[in-house]
């Protein structure tokens, strides 16, 4: 499954240590169904090329792995787990075991805000969002809502398999697969003694290292009023930190006025609507990932409770009235403009 690999020159030579580095641009297209961003330096195009293919690589089979849509000859994904629920146990990557072991962390640190067996409700959600005509009925969300307990995800690390115990659940990851699939690609990244490197997929920003020039990388939050002249709502600095955002102007659809959103609410069954944007900064993607999910549906105070615990972990919320709210220590990562 080759994809397209777009390189952009994006500043023509940097000097430093009378070394001559240029700084690259990559683009992958179709990884995680939205496309894939890395910028770091390197003495020519092919030596770019060659370390922009290998990471293209890794992410694609992260991407494959992680799919609950698409089947691929000869691999096991979650599709796969999914397609066998109540029948039998599937032998899996290493890698879906590991991301589904942190997923059951999360959904415990989280009180259950971060759920991947939540999927038997989300499918409901993705399928009326597709069709864009109407919104499911309650009855419809509560029946699938029996569905979802997370302990019938049946882990045998032994065996290497996944088994779900009940017929009618599914797995989804949304929540948390591409934040935990940047950090995994960003350890071996940094194996290799690789740095000054930036990495972005659709919404979720890593930093490995500062820019070659010891400055940290800028980064901006969208602006989640998407008719604005200003893209960014604000700008933060990035140095071996992950940035993740989820909103609810990315996945969405509108029925008889009303804005009806990707992210849902593990109580109501609908999409929350306390607020439009909320970002993380922590040093490890998947947390700030699965976090953004998690403060989506909580309260303020709740998830202002949560992050203020956690050491390392700050976050911005934007309310529907467009106030900006910062944790503790936020704006100390804020770009003064």
């Amino acid at each position: 499954m080759k994809k397209k690999l777009l390189l952009l020159l994006l500043i023509s030579t940097l000097f430093i240590n009378s070394c001559s580095k240029n700084i690259y641009k990559g683009q992958f297209f179709d990884l995680f169904d939205t496309f894939c961003e890395v910028i770091f330096y390197s003495t020519s195009e092919e030596q770019f090329t060659e370390h922009a293919l290998e990471l293209q690589a890794e992410f694609e089979e992260y991407s494959m792995l992680y799919d609950i849509y698409k089947d691929y000859e000869g691999l096991n994904n979650l599709k796969t787990v999914n397609d066998n629920a109540g029948i039998k146990p599937v032998k899996v990557d290493k890698k879906i075991i590991d991301l589904l072991n942190y997923s059951k962390k999360m959904y415990k640190k989280t009180d259950g805000n971060v759920n991947i067996a939540f999927g038997s409700v989300l499918k409901i959600w993705h399928k009326y969002r597709e069709e864009a005509e109407r919104i499911p009925t309650i009855e419809e969300l509560k029946i699938a809502n029996e569905h979802t307990n997370i302990d019938d995800i049946i882990i045998n690390e032994a065996e290497s398999t996944v088994f779900l115990r009940d017929p009618e659940m599914s797995i989804d990851v949304g929540s948390i697969g591409k934040g935990f699939a940047v950090e995994e690609v960003s350890k071996l990244i940094e194996s290799k003694e690789r740095d000054n490197i930036l990495i972005s997929i659709g919404g979720n920003v890593k930093s490995i290292g500062p820019k070659l020039s010891g400055k940290p990388w800028s980064v901006g939050i969208q602006n989640p009023d998407t008719d604005s002249e200003k893209p960014y709502i604000l700008r933060v600095m990035l140095d071996d930190m992950s940035l993740v955002t989820s909103g609810d102007y990315q996945r969405f659809y509108m029925y008889e006025g009303k804005k009806y959103h990707h992210i849902v609410n593990k109580d109501t069954l609908m999409p929350s609507d306390k607020f439009v944007s909320v970002s993380v900064l922590a040093s490890d993607s998947a947390l700030s990932d699965a976090l953004t999910t998690a403060l989506f549906n909580m309260d303020f105070e709740e998830g202002s409770n949560l992050v203020e615990s956690m050491e390392g972990v700050e976050a911005v919320w934007i309310k529907k009235d467009k106030e900006i709210i910062f944790s503790s220590g936020f704006e100390e990562y804020v770009i003064k403009e």
